[in-house]
Parts: C-alpha cells; sequence; structure tokens
C-alpha cells in the first residue's frame, strides 16, 4: 500500500502535510486538536500515487515541489485553500520524480532535481515559477541525482544522492554552481546522502550509502569529510535517514 503523506512543515501554528498516495492535504491544529482534509485542486490528478513528497513554508503558504503530480501545489491552511501552479516551460510536467526535497529561501520555494533536469524557483505570491538549468559539471541527465536541499548562509545546498557533486543556489544572484565532494567520499556510489540540516552556516549530511559525514561551506565553495565514530559500521547501506539541527550539533 502506497504511503498516504510524504512529508509535513509547519505553517504559522498548523501541520501540512503533502499528499504522497493520499488524496486529499492533511492539515492539524495542535493547540485545539482540529484535524481537517483540504481537497486538492482539480486540475491534480489525486488517483496518482508519490504526488508530492516534500513540503516548505513560503510566507504562511505551503508550497509542495511535484514528485509524480504534473503541477506545483500551494496551500493555504488558514483559508482551507489550495491551488496549482504550472510547471515552468522547459520541464517536462509527464516526467516522474521529479523532485524529492523542497526548502524555503528568500520568499521562494527551491526544489533541487531528483530524475528532472532543471532547479525549480516557486513564488507563491504571484503563482509563478522559474526554471535553473544546473551549473557545469553536474549531469543532468544522471537519475536520482539529490534528495536533499537544505538552507545554509543564504544559499540552497542539495546534497548528493546518486549525483556526483553538491549543488548551490544563490538565490539572490541566481547563480548556481557545483562543488566537489572532497576526499574520503566517493563520488561514483549511489545513494551517498538522504538528508542533511543546517548548523552554523554549514550544511551538514549524515550518510545514507556514504561512509563519511559531509559538511558543505557554500560560502566559500568547499566540503569537507568527517569519519563516523567508534562503533558505526560505515559499510553498512542506508545508515542515516533523517537529521536535524540541534543547540549548534547536527543530531
Amino acid at each position: 500500500m502506497p504511503r498516504k503523506f510524504g512529508s509535513i512543515c509547519n505553517v504559522n501554528g498548523r501541520a501540512v502535510a503533502a499528499p504522497s498516495g493520499a488524496e486529499k492535504i492533511l492539515v492539524v491544529e495542535p493547540a485545539d486538536g482540529q484535524v481537517s482534509a483540504i481537497e486538492l485542486p482539480a486540475s491534480i490528478d489525486a488517483s496518482k500515487c508519490c504526488k508530492y513528497l516534500s513540503v516548505c513554508n513560503v510566507n504562511r503558504k505551503a508550497v509542495m515541489a511535484p514528485c509524480n503530480a504534473e503541477k506545483i501545489l500551494v496551500v493555504d491552511p488558514e483559508a482551507s485553500q489550495a491551488w496549482a501552479i504550472d510547471l515552468p516551460f522547459g520541464l517536462d510536467a509527464r516526467t516522474e520524480w521529479k523532485y524529492f526535497s523542497v526548502c524555503s529561501l528568500m520568499n521562494r520555494a527551491v526544489a533541487a532535481p531528483l530524475d528532472t533536469d532543471k532547479i525549480l524557483v516557486v513564488d507563491p505570491a504571484t503563482s509563478k515559477a522559474q526554471a535553473r538549468d544546473l551549473p557545469a559539471g553536474i549531469d543532468a541527465s544522471r537519475c536520482h541525482k539529490y534528495c536533499s536541499i537544505s538552507v545554509a548562509s543564504g544559499r540552497a545546498v542539495a546534497v548528493p544522492w546518486n549525483a556526483k557533486r553538491i549543488l548551490v543556489l544563490d538565490p539572490a544572484t541566481g547563480h548556481a554552481s557545483a562543488i566537489d565532494l572532497p576526499a574520503g567520499i566517493d563520488a561514483s556510489r549511489g545513494r551517498k546522502f538522504l538528508c542533511a540540516c543546517a548548523v552554523n552556516g554549514k550544511a551538514v549530511a549524515v550518510p545514507s550509502g556514504a561512509e563519511k559525514v559531509l559538511v558543505v561551506d557554500p560560502v566559500h565553495g568547499q566540503a569537507s569529510a568527517r569519519d563516523l565514530p567508534a562503533g558505526i559500521d560505515a559499510s553498512r547501506p542506508r545508515k542515516y535517514e533523517s537529521v536535524c539541527s540541534m543547540n549548534g550539533r547536527a543530531t
């Protein structure tokens, strides 16, 4: 059975869940215990599986980048409304596994490509979206490129799942760049990093298939590798699938 919801985020005191196999958007208000559902817009096929796997809060709106859905989804949980935004020119809406992760940065939602070939930037205030080319050095045709994107030092940082380089987008300039993986991390290995978080201006990714922790400094365009501590088997697959920032540490 497909999973009902792919991800969840906090929008002004409400939890908004992105429908993956579910046919409606889920909203939870923990203050009063109310749980409600919002209908998907008519232009989104509710029967599809893996419609949306990620969601972020942009100015009190929940923005979801499509995985197998054909449109971007925006939700206003206060008004109990949802609307769809067309994908921009250059992105094929029929492509499956388009985006796995999205983050909020400078009043925009930014999504790193999984199986599509462009970065997605969404402005929910204007209901417009843009497609940005991947920088030189990143193979746009490669499958399952990025599964995680986070904000560090005012930049969107995507750590590689099957891609061979780190992706950085500066929304202030629109400039996208690639950072080489450091010595000690095999760029050719698949399923390297599934999650990352921001800690003191740097992106920290914990390994899934990779054998070391990855620390990215997007300001200086540098990355470093840290050994796993004694007692953790670095050769084991699917080691970590989630990480958060807490009191200056990644946990």
